[in-house]
């Protein structure tokens, strides 16, 4: 009976040694060959697109050199914020940072304060860019440090820009060795903030079938201080008309096949605007709302000078980058503007749901019939959108798990194997 004895001796230590396999795959504990370096530093290089047209960001760590008309982010102010917790809480749940990082990569300036209050990121210190845009600064290299760089004010040309933020997560290896860097360069993806009043032009049919329609005609106008009704022209100047939609002077906006209706270009000053449709997509009628479309462009900055979110259709949309929409945004039901087939009558109708002709306030005045909605979903498409993902180097915990897993694997069966065979002897001895 003491072989016996010894055997179960032995299942438990290698249930023990298990247990103890699967804690410490849960909280991610350090592998041999990790960096340990208390002391990185990081060469920030803050470029612009101000077209919005970027050759991909190779941000491997390693100094580049790029030639693509992008303009030097110069005396551009960056706060850098301590990731870890948020960092190490995906890992202690099994969650991938990497997700993580891809989503901080395309967060618009109103959503990335957020996050970093709902997270309450302790921020560490500021930085500012040099006449080359470009900033050094050190960090704490330890194993399972995280950070974030997030640009918190407007560039000292007067222009209005916006870096996607950035998250790094150390040890940081090196592409070619593996072994950790101890000086990184990384490369903003930045370009300027346009506030574009836009929506989207939608069908619906007798059946109640709801569809984009592109090639609709619209105006945009205001109301003077005289209360006269003026439309912007295609000089960027304000005229008036009794026949806007066939008057030459005045900028039309045509509805794109997905819809989008996007004004490009035309710096609008604080105020209450519309659009206004005045030729509709053959074989749909215009609906009332549809002639009167309402924006409303706030006067004041928040307090990172960024510009506060506009409001179209009772719906706030934050400032566009590169005049691109988010893909996300189009299907926003707050912003599509409908129009029925001739044979379907309805009167007017904005999101299946009745609407008036909005308030006609003069430029400058209060909102028109404000509603605050939340701002419509801005959720990101990480698949879809294009920002610097986060910079997630591999460490090898999952080579050491499976690795783990499979010699106590292979441990139990020897054991069970030697106490059957053992069993078998002192059943025949007996």
């Amino acid at each position: 009976m003491g072989g016996v004895e010894m055997m179960k001796k032995l299942m438990f230590v290698v249930i023990t040694f298990l247990t103890f396999l699967s804690i410490s795959t849960i909280i991610k504990l350090p592998v041999q060959g990790a960096s340990n370096v208390n002391n990185v530093q990081i060469v920030l290089h803050h470029r612009i697109s101000e077209d919005g047209n970027f050759v991909e960001v190779n941000n491997d760590g390693k100094e580049h050199y790029y030639n693509d008309g992008m303009v030097d982010g110069a005396n551009t102010t960056f706060s850098v914020y301590d990731l870890t917790t948020k960092y190490t809480d995906y890992l202690t749940h099994n969650r991938s940072p990497e997700n993580l990082f891809q989503k901080i990569g395309v967060m618009s300036p109103t959503k990335i304060q957020k996050f970093i209050i709902d997270n309450k990121l302790h921020k560490l210190f500021n930085v500012t860019t040099n006449n080359a845009g470009i900033s050094t600064f050190d960090v704490n290299g330890s194993d399972y440090k995280a950070y974030l760089i997030v640009q918190n004010n407007n560039d000292n040309y007067g222009t209005q820009s916006f870096a996607m933020p950035i998250a790094i997560s150390f040890p940081f290896g090196n592409t070619n060795n593996g072994k950790p860097m101890s000086v990184i360069h990384i490369y903003t993806k930045a370009t300027n903030l346009r506030r574009a009043p836009y929506f989207f032009k939608y069908g619906k049919d007798s059946c109640g079938n709801k569809f984009p329609l592109g090639g609709a005609k619209f105006v945009f106008y205001r109301f003077a201080d005289n209360h006269r009704k003026e439309y912007l022209g295609i000089n960027n100047d304000w005229v008036t008309s009794s026949d806007p939609k066939n008057d030459y002077r005045i900028l039309k906006l045509s509805s794109h096949k997905s819809g989008l209706v996007l004004l490009r270009k035309y710096d609008l000053t604080p105020g209450t605007y519309y659009f206004s449709e005045v030729q509709s997509a053959k074989g749909f009628k215009i609906s009332s709302y549809a002639r009167h479309i309402p924006v409303w462009i706030p006067g004041s900055l928040t307090n990172l000078g960024f510009s506060m979110d506009i409001i179209v259709n009772h719906s706030r949309i934050p400032p566009l980058s590169a005049y691109q929409v988010p893909l996300a945004v189009y299907y926003n039901h707050d912003l599509r503007i409908y129009n029925c087939q001739r044979r379907f009558s309805s009167n007017t109708i904005t999101n299946g749901k009745s609407g008036g002709n909005g308030s006609h306030s003069k430029n400058g005045g209060s909102q028109p019939g404000y509603v605050d909605k939340g701002g419509g979903n801005y959720k990101t498409n990480n698949s879809n959108r294009k920002g610097i993902k986060g910079l997630l180097p591999q460490t090898g915990e999952q080579q050491l798990k499976f690795s783990l897993l499979g010699i106590a694997l292979i441990l139990l069966g020897i054991i069970i194997y030697v106490f059957n065979h053992r069993r078998g002897e002192i059943n025949n001895e007996k």
